[in-house]
């Protein structure tokens, strides 16, 4: 449900400016499927963006608010 993955990663996939609230597709373990992640945090470490993401569709099943 829950990932972090780094700024530059995503850039070399092709998705730049990700941050809170901005959304990307990517795996996600838990549906085990491509899905909507929606970037709920960031924070600085070891000289790149580390972003949270989490998947729309659990936060659905689960009945967590979005933004």
């Amino acid at each position: 449900m829950r990932k972090f993955l780094t700024a530059s990663f995503l850039s070399k996939l092709g998705w730049g400016n990700i941050g809170p609230g901005k959304s990307v597709v990517s795996y996600c373990e838990t549906c085990k499927a491509q899905r909507m992640h929606t970037c709920t945090g960031q924070k600085q470490e070891n000289n790149d963006m580390l972003l949270r993401l989490e998947c729309d569709r659990c936060r659905e099943k689960l009945g967590i608010k979005s933004f």
